[in-house]
């Protein structure tokens, strides 16, 4: 009878097992398969363009099976609208970093728009944001819903962030803006023109060429925009 109560109180112990076997492997969570392979996407979209470019070979780089790709992002052509909308939220963060920081509504207008000009140069002139706009440029005529998100997502957002900026300190009355997103654009285009075009073919942009740029842009633009107490630009 003792024996037998001793073995039942045994087989009701809740300890865990005490073996040392290997443990399965945790299977990744949904938005983290989601995210390996807008990863491996970007990489191999970046690399070989769309039609390059084969689902079999961006999940041999991100794991999972193409079923689950299918189910997560639908077919090929959804998976490369997600990608390019991704690239260009990685490419903009920076300057909204700057552009939206209260901190920086403190600084000096000068200050704000080196660093803001000198990040957008920095951003644009990247491998990676080079790669994307050659991207763009080659996959457009075939593939026209592209061309709008990239628009979208990219230098249309970029312009609005740099214009909500402007706008704002125009509202202070240290510059004089009747269309801020105007402003923006010209601000941006400015910058890039010449130098973006020629980093596009293949061309080499110093980080001289860059700050020297950037530099007379803003000196530029605050002469054109620059507020005064009558409400004209300043001189």
């Amino acid at each position: 009878m003792l024996v037998t109560m001793k073995v039942k109180t045994n087989s009701q112990s809740s300890n865990p097992p005490t073996g040392k076997g290997p443990k399965p492997p945790k299977a990744p969570a949904p938005n983290e398969r989601a995210s390996k392979v807008l990863q491996a996407a970007g990489e191999v979209f970046l690399s070989r363009g769309f039609a390059g470019a084969s689902l079999e070979t961006i999940v041999a780089k991100s794991g999972g099976s193409l079923r689950d790709l299918y189910q997560v992002f639908g077919n090929k052509e959804a998976l490369f609208l997600r990608v390019m909308g991704e690239l260009c939220e990685e490419v903009l963060a920076p300057l909204r970093g700057l552009a939206l920081n209260e901190k920086n509504q403190q600084l000096p207008i000068e200050d704000v728009l080196l660093m803001i000009g000198n990040t957008i140069m920095r951003v644009l002139l990247s491998p990676r944001a080079l790669s994307l706009h050659r991207l763009v440029i080659s996959e457009g005529p075939r593939f026209p819903t592209l061309g709008k998100v990239f628009f979208q997502m990219g230098p249309s957002s970029a312009n609005a962030t740099l214009a909500a900026f402007l706008e704002n300190r125009a509202q202070g009355g240290q510059l004089s803006i009747p269309d801020p997103r105007a402003a923006s654009a010209i601000f941006i285009h400015s910058l890039i023109s010449d130098l973006h075009l020629r980093a596009l073919t293949g061309g080499k942009v110093t980080r001289s060429e860059v700050e020297e740029r950037v530099q007379e842009v803003v000196r530029i633009f605050l002469n054109g925009v620059r507020g005064t107490r009558a409400g004209h630009p300043g001189r």
